[in-house]
């Protein structure tokens, strides 16, 4: 196996090898350039790092996501609540749900709902058949 710096260079903890899949796949077969391989991989590292309860920044940045879905209800004091349930989340404590897109799927959420807040609006109001969190959560995964 061969190693590859990245750079930035990968969180600590976190081992990227590109003898894989996307060196075999996307570099060979779709003829992406390293450059975009590595940021490639940039992402799926991000995905690999895990939502932390403890950690002040994942908190807010679930606070705020909060804000965008329930802007007429108080975030719980702990940030457990049903009400995640009726946004698509599986469960009362939605940091349960990132562990296959890590950090990177509660990004994902924040980026669509700060940027494209009246198209997220508009998603997450139409999402009657299945559940919207979840389900944006597992695009995240199948794309990276």
């Amino acid at each position: 196996m061969s190693y590859h710096k990245l750079s930035p260079p990968a969180p600590e903890g976190i081992q990227v090898v590109y003898e894989s899949c996307s060196q075999r796949c996307c570099f060979n077969q779709f003829k992406i350039s390293g450059a975009e391989l590595e940021a490639l991989n940039i992402l799926r590292f991000s995905a690999r790092r895990p939502f932390d309860k403890e950690n002040e920044g994942h908190k807010d940045m679930l606070k705020r996501l909060w804000g965008k879905v329930f802007s007429d209800t108080e975030y719980p004091v702990n940030g457990v609540s049903e009400k995640w349930k009726e946004f698509g989340f599986q469960g009362k404590d939605p940091s349960t749900d990132f562990r296959g897109a890590g950090l990177f799927g509660l990004q994902q959420l924040m980026y669509l709902a700060e940027n494209y807040s009246n198209e997220f609006i508009e998603m997450k109001n139409s999402a009657k058949d299945y559940s919207f969190a979840i389900s944006a959560l597992n695009i995240t995964v199948v794309f990276i």
